[in-house]
C-alpha cells in the first residue's frame, strides 16, 4: 500500500476530496482504502497542480464526512518480468 494523500473535506455532491501526497497520481477507477486496508471509495477524477493534484473519490460509506483528516493509501501493483 502507498499513502496516496489526507482527505481535505467533502463537497457538495458528497464525493470525498484528497490532497495527493504521491506522484503520479492514480488511475481513474483506482481503489482506495484506509490505514487498516479497509475500502473507502474509488478516484473518480485527478484535477489541479500537475506536482501535487487533488484528487475525488467517490466514497462506498454513508457517513464518509467522518473520514475528514485522515490519510488514505491506493494499493501499488508490482510488475512481474
Amino acid at each position: 500500500m502507498k499513502k496516496l494523500g489526507y482527505i481535505l473535506h467533502q463537497s457538495k455532491n458528497r464525493n470525498l476530496i484528497l490532497k495527493s501526497r504521491s506522484a503520479p497520481p492514480p488511475e481513474l477507477g483506482a481503489s482506495v482504502y484506509d490505514a487498516k486496508r479497509r475500502p473507502l471509495g474509488v478516484v473518480v477524477d485527478v484535477f489541479g497542480p500537475v506536482k501535487s493534484p487533488y484528487i475525488e473519490v467517490k466514497p462506498l460509506l454513508a457517513d464518509a464526512e467522518k473520514l475528514v483528516g485522515r490519510s488514505v493509501y491506493v494499493r501499488v501493483e508490482r510488475n512481474r518480468a
